[in-house]
């Protein structure tokens, strides 16, 4: 479940998440679409050194919904360290990525779907307007760091 926000969230922009696969909840998830360079896609997410995460070439064949009985192409994200691991922004860096690599697989026109599973039209706009994922995520910060602040006196449990 921990890498779920960043696959589940590119979903609703295009990008197959490797839904249908039989390999749900491992240490492993896909990103990606028909014919696209999983190579490509998994260098340029690597040279963005995203903490916590590799990203490998990868096919799979979905055996259910839209995509059964293709092989789509991409990337499986790799967790390495769960604590440093960002499942938003690398959900960000994927779809940036995606935009440059295959920009035919991703879908921005269902402004409700993206804007709603996202909370924000933000990612949508930047992601039309050629912004990087720095920039898309830069105006989160300030709200994302009152929250962590808000949720320090709830972890109990986490050392």
């Amino acid at each position: 479940t921990l890498v779920y926000p960043a696959t589940g969230l590119v979903g609703s922009a295009g990008v197959n998440n490797g839904t249908g696969d039989t390999r749900p909840f491992r240490p492993f998830f896909f990103a990606g679409g028909y014919r696209v360079d999983g190579a490509r896609l998994g260098d340029t997410l690597n040279a963005r050194a995203l903490p916590g995460v590799r990203f490998h070439a990868a096919s799979w064949a979905p055996l259910s919904g839209f995509w059964v009985g293709k092989t789509l192409t991409g990337v499986e994200l790799q967790v390495v360290d769960r604590r440093a691991f960002r499942a938003v922004r690398t959900a960000v860096e994927l779809l940036v990525a995606v935009r440059s690599i295959a920009p035919q697989i991703l879908q921005l026109g269902n402004a409700t779907i993206i804007d709603r599973d996202w909370g924000t039209d933000s990612l949508r706009k930047g992601l039309e307007a050629g912004l990087d994922a720095d920039a898309i995520l830069r105006p989160w910060e300030a709200a994302t760091r009152a929250f962590d602040d808000m949720r320090q006196s709830y972890l109990l449990y986490l050392t």
